[in-house]
């Protein structure tokens, strides 16, 4: 049997909006107005059922028999007159017009009436005003009148400029709401030691009244995440940190060989920037950066078709990027310029069919690693921006690993006609010297230096590929091996961002990075990608400035 009826086809809200137009009418035309609300001298004539209906304020007077009942008028004493008229409006048409003159009274009587829809408005509309110049006064508001929505957006902007706040004004006036926030939170555009020094700084703009709330901001942070140097520094020098049992402990538990650390203060002033490692992706045609903290991408720039589908290596020195093509061909970038165009370097003197490269005090050195016999070494001067040719290296082989530190460019491993090679050999521009041998012969491994040490991952030896991790002390020439990374590897990328050790490596559409924390002595995986298509060897570390 049909219903005798149908609803469905009945629009409700053009009804009820047709039906407050109406009402909206006769207020206008002051019919069947049976309220007055009364602001200083003026009235404004409205229905006691609509009030009471689109207002908690109106319906709590009006349900009780009082004298505003009784008289039919309701006085609002110290409220702004304009304000009180653009809420009636409000409630008759849902209609307002908030501006940058009006919002702070308007807030203040819709917030009085209790007319929630109207104080969300007046919050989205403050969420697209946020800037460093207005912050102050619009998370202030948004606390006053708690609007949970625009504190989260202050908050997030907090976040993102950060170190930009540090260097306002405004920064000295932070509550502790949200400078516990912005310490606390791991979204932050900063290390935990550029908050921790931000935490002191802001703290000792009002000592007596912020340090007692000092130890429970602080013990908000990532301990594990601190330099060794500024861990150091905090545990020896700063008052504040000593003076709290509870704070000194978590450093300590932290601390593993600070002893031969020098202890480093933290300056704010110095330029802050982001650990990233760099990429060249063919799907996109960029130079893209990941940044493991907070697991973003940037795009830094584009790459070019002259060298992006064929094999190549890349050298990072400064500002400026070197793209080391298998043959004799070379190209540089610099990536910070408003135009960033690319430039072929000279040929290069030796035709490398396979090449390794490492920056080493302004220059970039090639390595010759096309086969067993592979001996030669060039490098590009970047201030005579030429190629010259250097001593060859003394023991023949390729699938080297190179690494560079102020002094020296160390060349480890290999393979040739003796098979794996466990020798490490390093060079000064001028000669070679033969350095005690790596306790595991291998080829293809990758290898950083941190702190003194020359951490090497990874690699072939054989036949099977390794996950072994060995480090070599340059100080006293020993040897020693560490927790092995989850997964063997070779012919990847290593780096070191933020104090710890990162390794990338592209196979057949996965690329992945993984991370070894030198203080925890753990290594664990970060990311993996699938479907990408980048240069297996074009990995880069750098530093982008904070945006």
């Amino acid at each position: 049997m049909k219903p005798n009826h149908d609803l469905s086809s009945f629009d409700v809200k053009d009804h009820a909006y047709e039906i407050l137009s109406q009402l909206d009418s006769m207020r206008k035309a002051n019919e069947h107005c049976d309220l007055t609300i009364k602001v200083g001298c003026k009235e404004i004539r409205v229905h006691r059922v609509v009030m009471s209906a689109a207002s908690v304020y109106f319906h709590s007077i009006l349900a009780h028999d009082n004298i505003e009942t009784r008289t039919g008028v309701i006085e609002m004493k110290n409220a702004d007159l304009e304000s009180v008229t653009k809420c009636v409006d409000f409630i008759y048409s849902g209609q307002v017009l908030i501006t940058d003159e009006n919002y702070d009274q308007l807030m203040k009587v819709a917030h009085m009436l209790q007319l929630e829809k109207l104080c969300n408005k007046i919050a989205t509309f403050l969420e697209g005003k946020i800037t460093l110049e207005e912050f102050l006064t619009i998370n202030t508001f948004a606390r006053i009148f708690d609007c949970k929505r625009l504190i989260l957006k202050c908050n997030e902007f907090t976040s993102k400029n950060f170190r930009t706040f540090i260097f306002t004004n405004d920064f000295q006036y932070f509550d502790k709401s949200l400078i516990s926030f912005v310490i606390a939170s791991r979204e932050t555009k900063a290390t935990e030691d550029y908050k921790t020094k931000a935490l002191i700084e802001w703290t000792k703009f009002d000592l007596e009244s912020r340090e007692p709330n000092f130890e429970d901001v602080f013990l908000t942070l990532d301990f594990s995440k601190f330099s060794r140097s500024y861990r150091k520094f905090l545990i020896e020098n700063e008052p504040l940190v000593l003076k709290s049992n509870r704070c000194v402990s978590a450093l300590v538990k932290h601390s593993n060989d600070l002893a031969k650390v020098r202890a480093k203060d933290v300056n704010l002033k110095d330029v802050f920037e982001n650990n990233v490692i760099g990429v060249f992706n063919k799907i996109t045609g960029k130079i893209e950066a990941f940044e493991p903290e907070h697991k973003t991408w940037t795009n830094i720039a584009d790459t070019s078709n002259q060298f992006i589908h064929y094999c190549f290596t890349v050298v990072r020195l400064g500002k400026v990027l070197y793209v080391l093509a298998f043959g004799r061909k070379s190209y540089k970038l610099n990536y910070t310029g408003d135009c960033a165009i690319w430039e072929e370097l000279p040929y290069r003197y030796v035709t490398c069919k396979r090449l390794e490269a490492v920056g080493f005090k302004d220059s970039v050195y090639v390595f010759d690693d096309m086969d067993k016999h592979s001996k030669a070494v060039e490098k590009y001067d970047s201030y005579l921006e030429d190629w010259e040719q250097e001593t060859d290296k003394p023991i023949n082989g390729w699938l080297v690993s190179l690494v560079s530190t102020n002094d020296y460019i160390y060349c480890i491993g290999g393979y040739n006609e003796n098979g794996d090679l466990s020798s490490v050999t390093q060079y000064n521009g001028l000669d070679w010297t033969t350095l005690p041998d790596m306790p595991t012969a291998r080829h293809g491994a990758a290898s950083v230096e941190c702190n003194g040490r020359i951490y090497v991952m990874g690699g072939v030896s054989g036949d099977d590929c390794l996950a072994t991790t060995e480090y070599f002390d340059i100080s006293n020439g020993t040897w020693a091996t560490l927790k092995p990374m989850l997964k063997p590897r070779t012919v990847f990328k290593a780096f070191v961002l933020g104090g710890d050790i990162f390794v990338a490596q592209y196979d057949v559409s996965i690329m992945e990075f993984e991370k070894f924390d030198l203080i925890e002595n753990i290594w664990q995986i970060i990311e993996t990608f699938t479907g990408t298509d980048v240069q297996y060897r074009s990995f880069f570390a750098l530093t982008l400035p904070i945006q």
